[in-house]
């Protein structure tokens, strides 16, 4: 005859499977866990990276067009009474500090104010007698990286001197002269126009001039009257107006 198991054997019997059924399932969602954590840590181990930002390619920077853009500035006329004396700015300069003779006697024919300011220096001592208006050949180039537009020439009057005293040429790229200007210049004598100074000039171009980033553009621009309405010592700047504001030239001291 079986014997009967008893109702402790079958409970703790439940009991184990239940716990064994508990642990399998445990492990089986730990499994999943593990699962899922090893393929989210592969898709990012595969995923490219974000790209680098390299500040060396970043757009080229802008440069506002300056005195240095004029890269030739000469006197037009081949037969002309106006010199180019730039190069010798230090040496008159230094006559005004000179305790040597001759030194007065030279340096009067010059204004120690203009040279101090002057960056080039055109000389016509006979100006006045043989009434040679200066006409200048000048070469711009568009160093500013962007397109530019050429709307006007002219000049910037900057100072003025009456002088009792009277007694190298950059060379411009090869490029052809395009504009021929003409700009008038009225009265600026002290005793006409105290308030003479500073002033500015310009004329208009008949055909504005579309410069892309490194080509240049070449025109000549006579001062008309400028012997007559002017005093026998001047600073000015060639100006050109464009389409991102007027540029000056250097300074230039003009000596009758």
């Amino acid at each position: 005859m079986a014997t009967e198991p008893k109702k402790d054997d079958s409970t703790f019997r439940w009991w184990v499977e239940t716990i064994i059924k508990v642990l399998a399932a445990g492990a089986g969602i730990a499994a999943i866990v593990s699962l899922f954590s090893k393929h989210t840590s592969q898709q990012t181990s595969n995923s490219s990276p974000a790209p680098a930002v390299d500040s060396r390619t970043s757009a080229a920077q802008y440069a506002p067009p300056a005195a240095r853009d004029f890269a030739g500035l000469k006197i037009a006329q081949t037969k002309t009474t106006w010199e180019n004396h730039s190069d010798e700015i230090p040496r008159l300069l230094a006559l005004f500090d000179s305790d040597e003779e001759g030194a007065l006697m030279q340096r009067r024919y010059y204004v120690h104010e203009c040279l101090k300011t002057a960056e080039l220096f055109f000389w016509c001592p006979f100006a006045k007698m043989v009434n040679e208006e200066p006409t200048f050949d000048v070469t711009f180039v568009n160093n500013t990286g962007v397109d530019l537009t050429i709307t006007g020439a002219g000049v910037a009057l900057d100072s003025g001197q009456e002088q009792t005293y009277t007694a190298g040429e950059p060379a411009p790229a090869p490029v052809p002269i395009v504009a021929s200007l003409v700009v008038d210049i009225p009265l600026h004598l002290k005793e006409h126009s105290p308030a003479g100074f500073p002033a500015e000039h310009s004329q208009p171009l008949d055909a504005p001039q579309f410069l892309t980033p490194g080509t240049a553009f070449r025109y000549t621009i006579r001062l008309n009257n400028y012997v007559k309405n002017l005093p026998e010592a001047v600073i000015m700047r060639l100006t050109l107006t464009t389409s991102r504001g007027t540029v000056h030239s250097k300074r230039i001291y003009m000596q009758m």
